[in-house]
């Protein structure tokens, strides 16, 4: 199976040559016309039974007394990047009385609450811009406030912009970040003739998916206000990414398994208990 999947990552998985670092002089620039939208009003159903009431996954206290949504700000605030906007639903208010303003991380912080039926990532950006939140004029990162990034070896937020001013210049007006191998839940066969010749759980596979975070050129309001229809429940990714990717406008930079945690489920919320216990 592994000369398979070896064939399968060259098909699937070419990323190309790391893009180079924008420098001090254009990062200090960019970086005050960058807004971090983080959606944070989901209700985590299948992480109920591990959430604290009246907290969402991103408020609740971890080991250390960290949350997701204060770890999250503070890695995009490290790279210098300090203007937030939080979309938030459920339990919106533990989340308020975590971050407030932002003063104590030393950011600026607006929220945009989600009306009060579901509209998904996509449709609680179009809310956030439809109120006079979302600057248009700005390049925009959405990050999943539920997922992260653990022990990267570098300043990622900075080299995720400077890939995408890369490609900007070829005409991408989004790049996602994308882990090169996806989790199969569940056992993953290898059938031959009818016969099960090999069999693993909960396998690895080469085949490159989105991450939590994705950068956008100011062009892409224009998409959210054409595609993202106001009260509709539409998530980016299934709405505005085909058509990026058909029009030539979608890229994506590499980040490799190790150095990312997505939260969905009660095992991956024990694994960022274990994380944090050691923090």
């Amino acid at each position: 199976m592994h000369e398979e999947l070896q064939d399968l990552a060259k098909r699937f998985g070419h990323y190309g040559p790391a893009a180079s670092d924008i420098g001090d002089a254009l990062w200090d620039q960019l970086s005050k016309k960058i807004q971090v939208v983080i959606p944070a009003g989901g209700e985590s159903k299948r992480l109920r039974g591990v959430t604290q009431s009246g907290f969402n996954k991103i408020s609740t206290p971890l080991p250390n007394g960290d949350t997701l949504i204060e770890y999250n700000i503070r890695m995009y605030r490290d790279a210098g990047l300090t203007d937030f906007v939080l979309l938030v639903g459920h339990a919106a208010q533990s989340v308020e009385q975590i971050v407030g303003n932002g003063s104590k991380l030393g950011v600026k912080v607006r929220y945009s609450h989600d009306p009060e039926k579901p509209v998904g990532t996509g449709g609680a950006v179009r809310h956030a811009l439809d109120k006079g939140l979302l600057d248009a004029s700005k390049y925009m990162i959405v990050h999943n406030g539920g997922d992260i990034f653990v022990g990267y070896p570098g300043n990622l937020p900075r080299e995720h912009v400077s890939h995408h001013i890369s490609f900007e210049k070829q005409g991408s007006v989004a790049t996602i970040l994308s882990a090169p191998m996806s989790l199969v839940q569940g056992s993953v066969l290898k059938v031959m003739d009818g016969f099960v010749k090999n069999i693993s759980y909960e396998a690895y596979v080469p085949m490159p998916y989105h991450t939590a975070a994705t950068v956008f050129s100011p062009t892409i309001f224009e998409y959210f206000e054409r595609i993202f229809k106001p009260g509709e429940k539409m998530e980016f990714e299934r709405a505005l990414f085909p058509v990026l990717a058909a029009e030539g406008k979608l890229t994506a930079m590499k980040v490799d398994n190790q150095y990312f945690l997505p939260v969905k489920n009660e095992k991956q919320w024990q694994q960022l208990l274990t994380i944090f216990a050691n923090k």
